[in-house]
């Protein structure tokens, strides 16, 4: 199993996301964002396949070769308030076998805006757990990267009037499992959005062939992620769970399964 972390400690780095527009249908300044917000819902599953690109930065138990390819689940579990914000809790589980790290997302339902993920890193003797939670002074969704590398948990701002370039600025605390209020580690981020049209050749060449030959009726998105630390390339398509393909200097990550037959609301 790879797991990688964008950083040793846990100090969140965070990255600017630029959404690209529907492939071969609108230009960027006719994409309509919204359209490629996932519309999860309790119970739906899928299943991501991630390549690491570079060797981990230490060894953890039942790590695997960087070339080799990991299989990973998301499953939402459930609906919870988190800080007042109805949130879906969704669970991320290691396919391979072996002693695997935990992980939890809590992801605001009407924007997708990702609010608290508790993980496991590598730690001597075993794991550790962490807990990051992100925030808007203003109160406004927002675009957001989590330290996690490897699968990547970058989720864009897909919300109407949000077109081309845009700025937002967002609170990142971690804190160990357990630890009080004045043992988090507080970060002010600022992210740039950006929309574009993915080229003929990135469809072709980026995503698996099922999701390409359907690009013609499924529009496709373009989502570049960049901060001063890290650079994340994603393609999204509409009616996907999770983006068809990204990349972030660390893995590649592909959607190679959507098990959508959930009960339940709709986010």
């Amino acid at each position: 199993m790879l797991c990688r972390c964008r950083h040793q400690s846990p100090l969140p780095l965070l990255c600017i996301l630029c959404i690209g527009a529907a492939c071969g249908v609108a230009r960027s300044q006719d994409i309509e964002p919204e359209v490629f917000r996932p519309r999860w819902k309790v119970g739906q599953k899928w299943v991501v396949e991630t390549v690491g690109l570079q060797s981990p930065v230490r060894k953890v138990p039942t790590a695997t070769a960087a070339s080799r390819p990991v299989r990973w689940q998301f499953h939402v579990d459930g609906a919870e308030v988190i800080e007042g914000n109805n949130c879906f809790r969704v669970l991320l589980r290691c396919l391979e076998p072996g002693e695997n790290p935990e992980t939890t997302l809590w992801v605001q339902q009407d924007s997708l805006t990702l609010l608290q993920i508790r993980l496991q890193l590598p730690s001597q003797g075993g794991f550790r757990t962490v807990t990051e939670t992100y925030r808007s002074d203003s109160g406004q969704p927002f675009p957001a990267i989590s330290a996690l590398t490897v699968p990547p948990i970058d989720l864009p701002l897909f919300v109407a009037g949000v077109k081309g370039t845009s700025s937002f600025q967002y609170r990142a605390s971690t804190a160990p499992e357990g630890a009080k209020d004045a043992a988090s580690i507080d970060f002010a981020v600022s992210i740039q959005q950006q929309m574009t049209q993915p080229s003929d050749d990135d469809l072709r060449q980026l995503l698996p062939e099922r999701f390409a030959k359907s690009a013609e009726n499924a529009p496709v998105v373009e989502v570049r992620l960049k901060s001063g630390r890290s650079d994340v390339h994603q393609l999204w398509q509409e009616g996907s769970p999770w983006p068809v393909y990204s990349t972030n200097g660390v893995a590649t990550a592909r959607l190679i399964r959507n098990e959508d037959s959930a009960d339940g609301a709709e986010g």
